[in-house]
């Protein structure tokens, strides 16, 4: 079963059973497209005038052997695409982080 949780202040966490990371891209990229597209009430009023979602997508045992290590990695990748340009889903990639 496939469950959705919110993990902090914004941010939320998807359990997608049986789905590898292009899976879970797709999964993580309509949920976005969906919000962008949603017509909220007041998003005028929102900074850029409309509302957004990052996200960053890890996966197990592929990027972590613990859940703590994947959600770390998925944390890392969505800090990449706030930094790149927000509103965009990326996938962990170790060497992005690599010093």
């Amino acid at each position: 079963m496939d469950v959705i949780a919110r993990y902090g202040g914004e941010e939320f966490i998807a359990l997608l059973q049986d789905t590898d990371k292009d899976g879970a891209i797709k999964y993580a990229e309509k949920i976005r497209k969906l919000i962008e597209n949603y017509p909220f009430r007041h998003k005028e009023k929102q900074p850029s005038g409309y509302v957004s979602v990052s996200g960053g997508v890890a996966t197990f045992p592929n990027d972590g052997d613990t859940i703590d290590t994947v959600v770390r990695h998925a944390d890392e990748a969505l800090y990449i695409a706030k930094k790149s340009r927000r509103n965009k889903v990326t996938r962990y990639e170790p060497f992005q982080f690599s010093a």
